[in-house]
């Protein structure tokens, strides 16, 4: 139910206080996020009565391309390897809309072994289908290096269920960008695919091996 007095304000004064609302809970600008910990605007105001769905559902869905599109999300499991870790991984990336507008992403990964510390990061392109791959060791023998990386899909997206997801290695964006630009658009994969591919092989979510 509207608070009394609120639909019989001009239209331009309930925009704005609409506007704020959102405004306030779209703060995000500055900041990273966990993508398993994910918090989109609300949509609680769009479902207080069905004049203000109708008014605000617009302003609800730019909030959320808006956040979707701008923060910078990360999935970090170098502190843990646990199965609730991969779980809480695996839920967040079923359960969230708006994975295509996704513009930043990083998977962050990673051993010790003694004096041995490795880092691994993935990270997404605005590119769809292209990553970078990074790995930096250090210990005795220090080495670093960069990879571009594409994946795609066997299948059309109808019969994703009968294919699998491809993922090659280059030393050059280029020829990432050559092999995507050479298989048919239906064998390109959804950003969720994507993401699902790359934690598969930094090993983060072992079901999907």
């Amino acid at each position: 139910m509207a608070p009394p007095g609120l639909l019989d304000m001009p239209p331009e004064i309930c925009n704005i206080i609409y506007g704020s609302y959102f405004a306030r809970r779209d703060n995000h600008r500055e900041y990273e996020a966990d993508l398993c910990l994910a918090r989109p605007p609300s949509a609680d105001l769009t479902a207080v009565c069905s004049q203000i769905r109708s008014d605000t559902l617009k302003m609800y869905l730019k909030a959320c391309e808006r956040y979707w599109k701008e923060i910078r999300f990360f999935i970090d499991t170098r502190e843990s390897q646990s199965m609730d870790a991969e779980e809480a991984a695996l839920k967040a990336l079923k359960t969230q809309p708006y994975f295509e507008a996704i513009q930043h992403l990083e998977l962050h990964n990673g051993s010790v072994d003694g004096l041995d510390l490795t880092s691994i990061v993935y990270r997404m392109t605005t590119e769809p289908g292209i990553w970078t791959y990074s790995v930096d060791h250090l210990g005795p023998f220090h080495f670093s290096h960069t990879t571009h990386a594409c994946v795609y899909h066997t299948e059309p997206l109808e019969n994703r269920k009968a294919g699998y997801r491809p993922l090659t290695s280059y030393d050059s964006v280029d020829e990432a960008r050559q092999t995507l630009a050479d298989i048919d658009p239906k064998l390109r994969c959804t950003r969720y695919e994507e993401i699902v591919r790359f934690l598969q092989d930094s090993f983060v979510l072992p079901q999907f091996r």
